[in-house]
């Protein structure tokens, strides 16, 4: 990561400068390319531009954790001073994208304190300042770092507890961040395509925009229009995330594939085919996903997004999904569009919902109950059957445990499925 090789080129340059007669060098190289990367790689809704959650937190993990080490390595250790020396060395812009990545940060944040797994994800670390043992899905300590720079307690998420602001003790001076939360509200993330709808004890995380890295995919999956979804601060759907990169392509494709992921497939294949020239890494930008319509009241969230990725299918379908919060009725309503471009009969098609290692399911006839740690919530269905067999779920890089997929199957020529989710 360039980020990683700048934060690290700061620190030696702080190291040696009094023993290395180019450590001066090496620090305004660094701080130089810093503005320019941030501007490069921070898109203008604030999240990192490689569409993964997990390299989202991370990114800023190393830029907030490098910039205001260098800051107190020059004597700037109040919030204050810190912010004003940050301008002076990247500039206001640069301040405000890191501002902005930590408002992403906090509304990414689920109030299960756990960061969905949204695209690849390899558990790097730049330096460990939180609590020990702490849930590498857990970025709160980071919340509270972003808090207590800008002095702005609404950076902090939902059920940050004192062992998560010892880190912000540990890089800025004065009062720590109070423990209270900023609001839990509807969020949109147009640029990158992250949409996060909230109320009635649900949390839904859409992923709904370009594959990422500068249209190249390195760390997109195939999982346009998925969602994950969390009741009462339980996971119920999730991202199953990513085990291994290149010890297994097989293994790596799995976490990729549009198979493993809450959304439909049409036909068995892929929403963006891999690259060629790459049995790991990236991905075509079949897809070109987007929200169409993104409408956020106290009462409910409606969400409507379109791809192409099976455009290049014979015949050529479209596919849309429309997702409704009700957040009084505490309900989620789904429903998906086949719509062909061509006069045809549709392929056969497959819907995968992948579910918590903790949860119990059930099938019954349109649908499915599924329950975890006392909760419940109810999944039926406009027309189909069910089945349910073993996927995997990988919580951190190298980490792999067995959960339960359902799907739903339907044969060619059905263009609508409509689902309903209440709890």
């Amino acid at each position: 990561m360039i980020f990683a090789n700048l934060i690290g080129l700061l620190a030696v340059s702080h190291r040696t400068k009094d023993s290395e007669p180019s450590a001066p060098a090496w620090e305004r190289l660094a701080w130089r390319e810093l503005r320019v990367e941030i501007q490069r790689q921070v898109a203008e809704d604030g999240v990192d531009f490689e569409g993964s959650t997990a390299y989202h937190a991370f990114v800023l993990e190393m830029l907030a954790a490098g910039l205001l080490l260098s800051a107190r390595a020059a004597a700037k250790r109040t919030a204050l001073d810190q912010r004003a020396w940050l301008a002076k060395q990247l500039g206001a812009a640069g301040v405000s994208a890191l501002q902005k990545m930590f408002v992403v940060l906090q509304a990414l944040t689920p109030p299960s304190g756990l960061l969905p797994l949204v695209g690849d994800n390899d558990s790097g670390r730049l330096v460990y300042l939180e609590t020990p043992k702490a849930t590498p899905r857990d970025w709160r300590f980071l919340s509270c770092i972003g808090a207590a720079l800008f002095e702005d307690p609404s950076l902090l998420p939902t059920g940050c507890q004192p062992g998560h602001r010892s880190a912000a003790r540990r890089l800025t001076d004065g009062k720590p961040p109070d423990l209270g939360a900023g609001p839990e509200r509807d969020a949109a993330f147009p640029v990158t395509g992250f949409y996060v709808m909230r109320g009635g004890g649900a949390y839904v995380l859409v992923s709904a925009g370009p594959i990422g890295t500068a249209g190249l995919g390195g760390h997109a999956h195939n999982d346009r229009l998925a969602f994950t979804l969390e009741i009462d601060g339980r996971e119920f759907l999730v991202d199953p995330g990513v085990f291994v990169y290149t010890a297994s392509v097989l293994e790596r494709n799995a976490g990729r594939s549009v198979l493993t992921h809450n959304t439909l497939t049409v036909d068995g294949q892929e929403q963006n085919r891999w690259l060629e020239s790459s049995p790991w890494w990236g991905c075509h930008e079949d897809t070109r996903c987007k929200c169409v319509a993104w409408d956020a009241t106290p009462e409910r969230t409606c969400f409507v997004g379109e791809h192409e990725g099976y455009v290049r299918l014979s015949p050529p379908v479209l596919h849309r999904r429309s997702l409704e919060l009700k957040k009084i009725s505490r309900q989620l309503s789904i429903k998906d569009e086949v719509i062909p471009r061509a006069a045809s009969t549709i392929p056969p098609l497959t819907w995968s919902f992948v579910l918590h290692p903790d949860c119990d399911v059930q099938i019954n006839r349109g649908g499915a109950r599924i329950q975890r740690n006392g909760r419940e919530i109810r999944f039926e269905a406009s027309q189909g059957d069910w089945l349910h067999h073993e996927t995997f779920f990988a919580p951190a890089y190298g980490v792999r445990e067995n959960t339960n997929v359902l799907r739903l199957f339907h044969r060619p020529g059905v263009t609508e499925q409509s689902f309903l989710i209440s709890w």
